[in-house]
């Protein structure tokens, strides 16, 4: 399966930032969060804060321990290409709608707060709305997975992405 397609759910610090990694590395991205207004709002930060989260997630990588990785090619290219990201942003969508911005993902990265309730809540939404070949993936970093996924129906397609903050100094996923 070959993804193209992510979408983050939870608009908040780290689902920007995952969203602006992510694009960062090529991905067309849609950034779910039910107010519009918390979508605006990060929206307009992203704008403010891509040029330095890009140019620190470069400073702190091009001589780290992966100065190969794509993501970092990807945008040593885009800074050459477009000099500066506005381009990378472009790959950026956002959306109110939970069924409007899953409905096309390759992957959905759940991105809220760590309420156990909510979570489940939204991967029974996500599971209905998203393509069956979806990989549906949480953020969670203190929940058990299986107390996350309980509520999914085809656990195979469910897994834990943990992105350690702030993500431009800390290139670490388990």
């Amino acid at each position: 399966m070959t993804i193209k397609n992510v979408t983050i759910v939870g608009a908040g610090f780290v689902g920007s930032q995952i969203a602006m990694d992510t694009a960062a590395a090529g991905y067309q991205v849609t950034l779910v969060d039910r107010d519009q207004q918390i979508l605006n709002n990060t929206q307009k930060r992203i704008q403010d804060v891509a040029v330095q989260f890009y140019l620190d997630f470069i400073a702190n990588h091009q001589d780290g321990e992966n100065p190969n990785s794509p993501a970092l090619n990807n945008l040593k290219e885009a800074e050459r290409k477009h000099n500066g990201f506005s381009e990378l942003l472009k790959n950026l969508h956002y959306s109110p709608s939970l069924s409007e911005g899953v409905s096309k993902a390759d992957l959905v990265i759940e991105a809220v707060y760590e309420r156990l309730e909510l979570k489940q809540n939204i991967f029974e939404q996500i599971e209905n709305a998203a393509p069956r070949s979806a990989i549906l993936a949480t953020n969670s970093s203190s929940l058990k997975l299986s107390d996350v996924g309980k509520m999914i129906k085809h656990k195979d397609r469910f897994g834990g992405l943990h992105f350690f903050n702030p993500l431009e100094r800390k290139r670490l996923l388990e």
